[in-house]
């Protein structure tokens, strides 16, 4: 007598999801390492998808592990989770301050303009890093420099209709 092994169809979808997944993962990493460069945030994606499908195989394959094997993989979870949060949180900070220097900048800008200044020194956006992201929203950006004819100082001072932008240190 030949006996049949009926496979559940929930875990042959979760395992063809989770391949889906780490095909998106493995297809967004060779993108990021065929691009000439690439800031550190944009590997978020490639981390989405790689943690999507471990999490999906994980619930399929769950009642099958011991319960070592269970805590391990509970505890690493727990780990990358507190990891994650921490990290959102130092963004967030520190593109926070970006954003209240920024609406500072264009306020002072404004102000300047009004009282009929068209050549203007404004401070360099600087922030620090409380933590450990360093991927907030000016990685791999430039700000205005101390050379009124770098290119992102004159598109500044287009953009405000202004003569002339130049950045200076806050120190």
């Amino acid at each position: 007598m030949i006996m049949k092994t009926v496979i559940p169809y929930d875990y042959i979808k979760a395992v063809c999801e989770s391949l889906i997944y780490m095909c998106g993962a493995v297809s967004s990493a060779y993108c990021m390492l065929a691009a000439p460069s690439s800031p550190e945030r944009t590997w978020y994606i490639v981390c989405v998808y790689a943690l999507t499908a471990a999490g999906l195989l994980y619930s399929v394959l769950l009642p099958h592990q011991t319960a070592l094997v269970g805590r391990l993989a509970d505890a690493a979870s727990a780990g990358a989770m507190v990891l994650l949060l921490i990290s959102m949180a130092d963004t967030m900070y520190a593109s926070y301050e970006i954003s209240v220097q920024t609406k500072e900048r264009e306020s002072y800008i404004m102000e300047q303009k009004a009282l009929g200044n068209m050549d203007i020194e404004v401070p360099v956006i600087t922030h620090k890093y409380s933590l450990r992201a360093h991927h907030d929203a000016l990685t791999g950006l430039s700000d205005v420099t101390g050379d009124a004819g770098f290119w992102i100082n004159e598109a500044v001072a287009d953009y405000f209709a202004v003569n002339s932008i130049v950045g200076v240190s806050g120190d």
